[in-house]
């Protein structure tokens, strides 16, 4: 039986050699993410480094130059926006979470007083009864955490906030985009490689 590779073969056509390697090659190092694209899909001279990182990168230097040069007056608004925004989603969740916990143990109540119309039923009644447990447990808990008071905190420790987390993302991004920038070269030399070594 051919495989997807071989299926051209197979099926009469003049594949020479080096055609099989390349069609290979996309299974392998640089070409790996090419493995599940049609085969006929040409394989680039090059391959293009992502911006990705590059973008959020200099998005986060701009960010910490703004941060950096925030006023206690600009830091304060949004603060208190800030505060307000999760106090105000604070209590809808509390109350989301209460009210699925209210529906929850209403219908393990009904379950629990379902009386078995004989022994056998028996293993029923305690799988819905543990199903109901386990959706309680894992959808529920947590509850008491909103109930508890938001710190608010003030605007110089805002401003540090979001200055430290611009430097760990400008510390991320620049490693990650010096991670696919290497990578990217690495896989355009295995291609030129490959390249070069079916040249005849």
């Amino acid at each position: 039986m051919p495989t997807g590779y071989t299926s051209k073969i197979y099926e009469g056509e003049d594949v020479s050699g080096k055609e099989f390697i390349m069609t290979c090659a996309r299974a392998f190092g640089a070409l790996i993410e090419m493995r599940d694209e049609p085969l006929d899909a040409r394989i680039p001279e090059e391959l293009k480094v992502d911006t990705y990182h590059e973008k959020q990168l200099e998005r986060s230097k701009q960010e910490l130059d703004k941060y950096k040069n925030m006023s206690i007056e600009e830091a304060q608004k949004l603060v208190d926006k800030n505060y307000k925004k999760r106090i105000e989603e604070n209590n809808k969740y509390y109350k989301e979470k209460l009210e699925l916990k209210d529906r929850y143990e209403k219908v393990l109540v009904e379950v629990e007083a379902w009386k078995l119309p004989s022994p056998d039923h028996q293993s029923l009644k305690n799988y819905a009864i543990d199903q109901l447990n386990k959706s309680i447990d894992f959808d529920c808990s947590g509850i008491e955490n909103y109930e508890k008071e938001i710190k608010k905190e003030t605007p110089e420790e805002y401003i540090q906030l979001k200055i430290d987390k611009c430097l760990w993302d400008i510390e991320y991004h620049q490693r990650e985009w010096d991670n696919e920038v290497k990578r990217v070269n690495e896989r355009n030399l295995w291609i030129k490689q490959l390249r070069n070594s079916l040249k005849s």
